[in-house]
């Protein structure tokens, strides 16, 4: 669970496909990620393409490479949104994920 800190593709509003920098709220117990930590992060899914709300939303940590977006762990429960094609970069996490909507 996080909190949005910071939009970093310099737009107002928050959609899917956009990178911003998450703050920790929870952790997992054995895991790497801490409670306070600030990550890069993917919003992946949401209730519609253009969020109303962040707490709706499915975020993805990520490592930035050159133009692409590597995901930090090796799996994605759940569906992705189908928007993230048209964006340079997220073609990675569409491999991991099951589905698409």
């Amino acid at each position: 669970m996080g909190r949005v800190i910071k939009i970093l593709n310099k737009k107002k509003d928050l959609q899917v496909g956009h990178l911003v920098l998450v703050s920790v709220l929870k952790n997992i117990s054995n895991s790497k990620i801490r409670k306070g930590d600030v990550h890069k992060a993917v919003i992946v899914t949401g209730k519609t393409p253009y969020l109303d709300t962040v707490k709706s939303s499915i975020l993805v940590k990520v490592a930035s490479k050159g133009g692409d977006y590597i995901p930090v762990g090796s799996r994605l429960k759940g569906p992705v949104c189908s928007v993230l094609k048209k964006f340079n970069g997220m073609l990675k996490i569409l491999h991991l994920s099951k589905r698409t909507f």
